[in-house]
């Protein structure tokens, strides 16, 4: 079982005193699917976020300090959305919260989501930074989202999508990208009219006749409490075959909303929702049997629509099926078919669906039924339907695999293997994948073959390995196709056999093993028991790197570096390895690093000033080390890196390891100017901006940034602008500095893209425009 990237996609940090908001956010986040027809086209996306960590209890030490359990949930966490306040920017525990994410090197994963007061204001009642964000240089500063500049909705929709890496097109589009963008902003206006009488800021080209746009336009109406004009809308769309009207309808005859309540009406809407094939009026149709409602109650009819709903996909309907049988509803009572159900349910069900379930397993896994013990477990861990908890979800692991659920048994030895927060243990671990190995679950048997292989608790032992692994082969596992093709790739325990290598790599890539899939495309690089093939080795590199696989990513970033195949690119080399970086985790950040380091070692500069850049931050397994920091800068840099140089002149610059020496700083930053290095003029410019180790000379400022403007620079053109925003050094002009805002907006500068938002909705240096502060509201949700 291939292991996740991270456990939570978010960690929430906020102040107890907003702790509503946290709370209302935490519940929209986790319940939050995204358009079916957007991952069906993008199928790298996931469908739903999965789990959001939120610190429902104060996990800080007696001192204050944090606790080693929150640095865990931390460590876990992808992103970490900070809600911005007055009360969280005093927070102490908020602010320790985000250095201990920055230091971990996650620096660009953090969002902030402003609901109140200002960043970067001089009275401390109002600011709404923590000191740790505004100890930031500007430039390295995450991006705020204010909810009072974009709204509840849009300022949702610009969490999910930065966490996503989308724009906000994107985020809404489902088919047709520009229909659905002016459905979703005619709701958005919509709404805003409503709820503070503001005037539409968009006027329609043209009549919406198809049936889909049709249905947005009253999903408009309706979530503006307008069920008049919501069913108007509704019924045009039912009457183009839109299954979705069809069965809102059904739901607006359900609840009685703006219209009298009806039953038969509902089922006749559902009914047509139903034929065309619409799974959640099927479930609603099998409710209403099952109840009552509207029909003499029927189970046999209730089963039946459950059924069919079910084979969609309906996770509700898999449930519903799962209750029947629990509780013998016009069946014969199965605890056995009803935990299948509700397995079903859990692996398809939204947030709502699954915490009912934690429910059902709840009272079943305490009756002492193994199967809801594991489930409940699996919930635990993956904190679906409950807080995710590591303790209580081993807990229940163990009840479960002492009672020889052999999945369960697998999973506490995983557990102890890697020491998921447990001492990691060996021997234990060997013990559960040996009980579950002897029934024939084939992820234990792959493991005990990977433990003799690798020598972990055992003494390594290539023989066994091999014998564990075609135990694992006959009962199906993929993982050891790839294992058994690693020993005749390397000659572990066998001749060495490139052919045989790549007849198993090949099984093993064919059922999406991603190491398997970059191990054929190291064999087509380096022609190895196949002609040297650069084009084929990018091949499987991209199907591995499709799936977010780093060491493949890293891989493309070694072919462009070095030209192979491709024309010799280090720009887009340092595209992919940073793909590689931000896409590791456990499970490949030792393959990452030592491939890096390798590179490093035959003279791959880029990958020297990585290492250099992986001791700075810190995190993923390597503790943070400024002086071995500083030695790979150095290779670096004496193969003439001008990053390296400018990360040097950083390190003087903010003490960094070394005592702080702006002199130095500026030293370094001339020498990567010197070898072609932009950024290291927009150092210089703000060490003059700031007065840092100089006097504070704007003029100066200017013209560094001048100079890093004419070579492209949003980040300069964006400071030029905010110069004369500010009129720093030069007479306050707002429409030069709408003028050079525009230019790094075009880039995608998005401090410029929202400095433009600003000055068109109140007509600084352009004419007053809300349309074309909308666009650039639009555009600023782009990463």
């Amino acid at each position: 079982m291939e292991k996740e990237s991270f456990k939570y996609y978010a960690f929430i940090s906020y102040s107890h005193k907003d702790k509503k908001v946290a709370q209302k956010l935490h519940k929209r986040l986790r319940s939050y699917h995204l358009p079916s027809k957007l991952t069906q086209s993008h199928p790298e996306l996931p469908k739903k976020l999965g789990s959001i960590f939120l610190d429902e209890a104060a996990l800080v030490a007696k001192d204050g300090s944090l606790t080693e359990s929150l640095r865990g949930y931390l460590d876990d966490s992808k992103f970490l959305i900070l809600i911005c306040s007055p009360d969280s920017a005093k927070s102490p525990y908020v602010n320790d919260e985000v250095e201990y994410f920055m230091k971990i090197g996650r620096r660009k994963n953090i969002i902030p989501l402003i609901i109140s007061g200002l960043p970067h204001s001089k009275d401390l009642d109002v600011e709404c930074f923590v000191p740790a964000l505004l100890e930031l240089p500007r430039e390295l500063e995450p991006l705020g989202i204010d909810v009072k500049t974009y709204g509840e909705r849009d300022s949702f929709l610009r969490v999910i999508a930065t966490a996503l890496g989308l724009d906000l097109e994107y985020f809404i589009s489902i088919e047709d990208r520009e229909r659905m963008r002016k459905a979703v902003i005619f709701t958005l206006a919509a709404a805003l009219s409503v709820i503070g009488g503001v005037l539409l800021i968009f006027q329609w080209k043209q009549r919406l006749y198809d049936g889909e746009i049709q249905y947005y336009r009253g999903l408009g109406y309706y979530t503006t409490l307008d069920y008049a004009q919501a069913i108007e809308w509704y019924e045009k769309s039912a009457a183009n075959g839109n299954a979705l009207a069809q069965y809102s309808l059904g739901g607006i005859y359900y609840e009685g909303l703006g219209v009298e309540q009806s039953y038969s009406k509902a089922m006749e809407w559902y009914k047509k929702a139903a034929d065309n094939g619409n799974a959640s009026a099927q479930c609603s149709i099998g409710y209403m049997y099952k109840e009552g409602l509207g029909v003499e109650q029927d189970y046999a009819q209730a089963r039946k629509w459950y059924e069919e709903a079910s084979a969609i996909g309906d996770a509700k309907a898999q449930y519903s099926l799962g209750e029947m049988f629990y509780e013998g509803l016009g069946v014969e009572r199965d605890e056995a078919k009803a935990m299948e159900w509700f397995e079903k349910a859990g692996n398809n069900g939204d947030f709502e669906t699954q915490k009912k379930l934690s429910e059902v397993y709840e009272k079943a896994a305490a009756n002492g039924n193994v199967s809801a013990q594991y489930n409940l477990g699996d919930m635990y861990y993956k904190g679906r339907g409950v807080e995710s908890d590591y303790d209580i979800g081993r807990q229940w692991y163990e009840m479960a695999a002492a009672n020889g659920h052999a999945s369960a048994q697998y999973n506490v030895g995983r557990i102890y293997e890697e020491g998921e927060r447990v001492d990691q243990d060996y021997e234990i671990a060997m013990a559960w994948y040996e009980e579950a190995a002897a029934q024939g679950n084939a992820s234990a048997q792959c493991a005990i073959g990977r433990m003799y292989y690798e020598g972990l608790g055992v003494e390594r032992d290539y023989e066994t390995a091999m014998e564990w692994f075609e135990e694992a082969l006959a009962n199906g596992s993929v993982e050891a196709r790839y294992y058994v093709g690693r020993m005749y790739y390397f000659g572990n325990g066998v001749e060495r056999d490139y052919s045989k290598a790549m007849e198993w790599y090949q099984k093993a890539a064919s059922d999406g093993n991603l190491p398997a899939q970059h191990s054929i495309g190291q064999m087509y690089e380096n022609g190895e028991g196949v002609k040297q093939d650069y084009a084929k080795a990018m091949e499987w590199y991209q199907k591995a790197s499709d799936n977010r696989y780093a060491p493949a990513q890293l891989s493309i970033g070694s072919m462009y570096y070095e030209g192979k195949g491709i024309e010799k690119n280090e720009i887009k080399a340092e595209e992919w390895y940073q793909k590689a970086n931000h896409n590791s985790y456990s499970g490949t950040r030792r393959i990452l690093d030592e491939m890096y380091e390798k590179a490093a070692i035959e003279g791959n500069i880029l990958a020297q000033c990585h290492i250099g850049e992986r001791y700075y931050r810190g995190g993923g397994g390597i503790e943070q080390d400024y002086d071995k920091a500083m030695e790979w800068y150095k290779k670096a840099e004496a193969n003439g890196n001008a990053s390296a140089q400018a990360s040097i002149g950083h390190m003087y610059c903010f003490g960094a390891g070394v005592e702080q020496d702006y002199a130095k700083a500026m030293e370094w930053y001339q020498k990567a100017v010197s070898n072609g290095d932009v950024q290291a003029q927009n150092l210089i410019a703000q060490l003059y901006e700031n007065g840092w180790g100089v006097e504070k000379d704007y003029a100066k400022a200017m013209e560094w940034y001048q100079k890093a403007a004419a070579k492209g620079s949003s980040v300069a053109q964006f400071s030029i602008g905010f110069l004369y925003y500010e009129g720093n050094g030069v007479e306050k002009n707002y429409s030069k500095a709408a003028e050079w805002f525009k230019k790094a907006a075009v880039q995608g500068n998005m401090w410029a893209q929202t400095a433009l938002v600003q000055m068109y909705e109140e007509g600084l240096g352009v004419k007053k425009d809300a349309i074309e502060a909308q666009k650039w509201i639009d555009k600023s949700t782009i990463r």
